[in-house]
């Protein structure tokens, strides 16, 4: 009788704790982490996707010479503009993004594709031992559904293991396109 009404509090506390997401008992949750806070004075424009394109006459192994980030989110404070990288998911070296500004319908973009520099960087995993950062500056028209337009700056290949640069192409024509996502 006493194993009986040990056994019912016992078993409640079971389901209870599998019921209240506890990760030891339930396993990861399937929901997406909740969206970033957008600080006062800036302005949330959408969620981008971001592809950046090498020149043709670079000469860098092909998993490195195109690039789409899937998840940037855009925000603007007066006339300056950040795009926030997602943290999770192929960039590294600090801040994950890239800034820039506008001019009416003109944006002029800096992108920061270095190692311990202040602010953001735009430097992507490519595989387990390399990375690729593009830096430069960028002009184009943004649209109502994004921006396509010619970066003038370098693609650095990196070593993951010592953040060494090993490759590198110089030039005026690499490509940005940042595309909004449907609403």
């Amino acid at each position: 009788m006493l194993t009986a009404v040990l056994r019912v509090p016992l078993v409640l506390l079971i389901v209870l704790a599998c019921g209240c997401g506890d990760p030891l008992l339930s396993g990861p949750s399937p929901l997406p982490p909740p969206p970033p806070k957008i600080p006062d004075g800036w302005t949330y424009l959408g969620h981008y996707s971001v592809t950046i394109t090498a020149a043709p006459s670079c000469s860098l192994q092909d998993d490195a010479m195109t690039r789409t980030q899937t998840d940037a989110l855009l925000r603007k404070s007066g006339q300056n503009l950040e795009f926030l990288l997602d943290p999770y998911g192929p960039c590294e070296g600090g801040q994950p993004g890239f800034v820039g500004t506008t001019d009416g319908d003109t944006v002029h973009l800096t992108l920061n594709g270095g190692y311990g520099v202040p602010g953001y960087s735009f430097v992507a995993r490519v595989n387990d031992t390399v990375s690729v950062g593009y830096t430069g500056a960028a002009t184009g028209t943004m649209g109502e559904r994004g921006l396509a337009t010619s970066v003038d700056g370098i693609v650095l290949l990196y070593h993951r293991s010592d953040h060494t640069v090993f490759a590198s192409c110089d030039a005026r024509d690499h490509r940005i396109e940042l595309s909004k996502w449907p609403q």
